[in-house]
């Protein structure tokens, strides 16, 4: 099943999805999203077995790879595989594979990305300050007042 799903992906005589090409000594960035249905252990071994194949069938070495739940599908069954050519898109953007990769490695605040950014322990915090302002309801009299019995 993974040599399939990696043929739709690497397949440069495949017209329908042909979108990117990979050289032998592409940089080549692997992404393996888990759905959420997928424990742990499942997902080391389903890497584990993309990259023997990538390597074997297609000659792609991942200078580096991302595995988890990045976009998920409450808990669903699957995964997807993305790979991003480097070497290409940065030739396309008058870059280097090292700057794409120095982006990949910056801080970041969003969730689910590995590498998402800290609050340093050292920096004092110190708590908002409330600006609640009260608002104080007339006297109601004894005569407009519903009593219980």
């Amino acid at each position: 099943m993974i040599a399939e799903l990696l043929a739709l992906l690497c397949d440069p005589n495949d017209p329908e999805r042909a979108f990117v090409k990979f050289n032998k000594n592409d940089q080549i960035v692997l992404l393996i999203n888990n759905y959420g249905g997928l424990a742990e252990l499942e997902i080391g071994a389903l890497a584990d077995e993309i990259l023997i194949q990538l390597d074997s069938t297609w000659s792609i070495k991942p200078v580096k790879m991302y595995s988890g739940v990045f976009e998920s599908s409450l808990n669903g069954p699957g995964f997807s595989i993305s790979l991003c050519n480097l070497t290409v898109a940065a030739g396309e953007c008058s870059s280097t594979p090292l700057e794409f990769l120095d982006l990949l490695n910056a801080p970041t605040t969003a969730i689910a990305w590995p590498n998402t950014s800290q609050i340093n322990a050292d920096t004092p915090r110190t708590p908002p300050t409330p600006q609640a302002t009260i608002v104080t309801r007339p006297e109601i009299s004894d005569s407009e007042d519903i009593k219980s019995k």
